[in-house]
């Protein structure tokens, strides 16, 4: 095993036992926490300073290196999925918010959150240095525990019971299929520009007044704080 793939599991292990632990955190808590909102702004700041601009790079280096390509015409691949992880959230979102049976809208929205984390598990392998780790398992980390508070709240002993184990097992599973199958790199730039669409509608819904109790000034400053602090790690790699 590679240092960067020894890497990789273990940002996906940390990130998945918050999975399994954040339950104990959020039990009997229905208030949203101000700290909550302070993840949100992390996990935003993640994408919109660290990963958006990878994923332009990425993109760039993709259509350099295939001049001569179907649908040649086509240079915004990586937005046109990062659109369609808007949606998809979107969709999700509105489908497990329809009133119905709790048990089919517990398994639906867990499950549309388990294939999310297969993407997460999945594109962790781009992990290649201990900077990359941190920055990726503190914004992930935040992630998640937003979403965990949510689906504990609505879900409460079936989300204790069943789901966190599910999205924590997703985690893993799709890294190991990752590293099993190596995915092209066209595929990575097209599941990145899902999973920060993803990111964005899921983070920026549970802010929206009316639907969670969010804090906006704590969201600004866990979004500005951890700005700061990825373009400080990026100057001073660039610089060293």
């Amino acid at each position: 095993m590679t240092s960067s793939t020894m890497l990789s599991l273990i940002g996906v292990s940390i990130v998945a036992t918050l999975h399994v632990t954040a339950g104990l955190l959020h039990r009997g808590v229905l208030e949203r926490p101000t700290w909550l909102s302070v993840a949100s702004g992390l996990a935003v700041a993640y994408v919109f300073v660290h990963l958006l601009p990878e994923l332009a790079e990425t993109q760039a280096r993709f259509l350099e290196a295939r001049p001569v390509r179907s649908l040649v015409w086509l240079q915004s691949h990586v937005y046109l999925a990062a659109l369609v992880g808007v949606l998809l959230a979107l969709g999700l979102d509105r489908a497990t918010a329809h009133p119905g049976e709790q048990r089919a809208r517990f398994w639906l929205h867990t499950g549309s959150f388990a294939l999310y984390n297969l993407l997460v598990g999945g594109l962790a392998l781009r992990v290649t240095n201990v900077p990359t780790l941190i920055l990726a398992v503190i914004a992930f980390g935040a992630h998640f525990l937003v979403n965990d508070h949510g689906l504990q709240v609505e879900y409460g002993r079936a989300y204790t019971r069943f789901g966190r184990w599910l999205l924590a097992a997703a985690i893993v599973v799709g890294w190991a299929i990752a590293l099993a199958t190596r995915p092209p790199p066209a595929v990575v730039v097209v599941l990145l520009g899902l999973l920060s669409g993803s990111i964005i509608l899921n983070v920026l819904k549970d802010e929206l007044p009316g639907r969670r109790e969010g804090r906006f000034l704590a969201f600004v400053l866990g979004a500005i704080g951890y700005a700061l602090l990825l373009l400080a790690l990026s100057y001073t790699m660039q610089a060293g």
